[in-house]
């Protein structure tokens, strides 16, 4: 776990000028979530769904110049990827914060990366079916040359 707390991005966010922004903002993420989550009507939904999105895109980003951890890096690697090949732009600021979030929370919370990595190897040790052919389909979905 230590080494999560060497990078730049990770001192930043534990205990650097950030820290206070990164508790409220999950503090309020997680109570809009549970807000949506517990039936709300269709407009405070919608509030509180354009708050959560609001407060990630603030979330600061963890890039391969900020942070060092292995497992961060190959999820930057494969947001790299994925951006490349979807381009269905009306969706596209959805993956971006959750891109954001995951890798964000992967670089600077020891617990919540500990959760990750536990799922991570219980899909790695199952049966996970491989992608079906063409799917996702064109025009959202470029494959690209490795």
């Amino acid at each position: 776990m230590v080494h999560r707390l060497r990078s730049e991005y990770a001192v930043m966010m534990l205990t650097g000028s950030m820290r206070e922004y990164i508790i409220n903002a999950k503090k309020l993420l997680l109570e809009s979530i549970v807000r949506v989550d517990n039936g709300l009507g269709f407009l405070p939904s919608i509030w509180y769904a354009a708050r959560i999105l609001r407060d990630c895109m603030k979330y600061p980003e963890a890039t391969i110049e900020n942070t060092s951890e292995p497992g961060t890096l190959i999820l930057i690697g494969i947001k790299d990827k994925f951006f490349k090949r979807f381009k269905l732009s009306t969706r596209k600021v959805v993956f971006k914060v959750a891109f954001r979030l995951l890798i964000g929370t992967r670089a600077h919370d020891p617990f919540e990366s500990d959760l990750l990595d536990w799922f991570v190897w219980e899909i790695k040790k199952s049966d996970w079916p491989p992608r079906i052919a063409g799917r996702p389909q064109l025009p959202y979905w470029i494959e690209a040359e490795e």
